[in-house]
């Protein structure tokens, strides 16, 4: 019993086997696969085809562990700045008009 595999879009197919869009895009137009962008739908055929005739980008190579003695890299944690305070004035006209305006204090020492 087999399972068979739904059609799938270029992006899908990339990530799956480890290259970017725009790579896996090219190396499909060189083979002469037909496929205008990222979300471009894929033939169940086409898909095996690919899957037999393009190497999974990583396969081969062993994991690399990072050496036991380098350190650990930190989170940098960046202050919060407060929000600037800022003054609001509500300005009526002599028609009756209504403006309001903002202040900033930093703007105006």
């Amino acid at each position: 019993m087999s399972k068979e595999q739904p059609k799938m879009r270029v992006y899908e197919l990339a990530k799956e086997m480890g290259y970017s869009a725009k790579e896996f895009l090219d190396m499909l137009q060189k083979m002469g696969v037909h496929a205008k962008g990222n979300f471009s739908v894929l033939e169940d055929p086409t898909v095996e085809t690919i899957k037999k005739t393009v190497k999974p980008r990583g396969e081969g190579k062993p994991a690399e562990k990072a050496p036991e003695d380098a350190p650990t890299p930190q989170a940098v944690v960046e202050e919060e700045k407060p929000a600037p305070v800022r003054e609001v004035r509500r300005i009526t006209g002599p028609t009756g008009t209504t403006m309001v305006t903002t202040i900033d204090p930093q703007a105006a020492a």
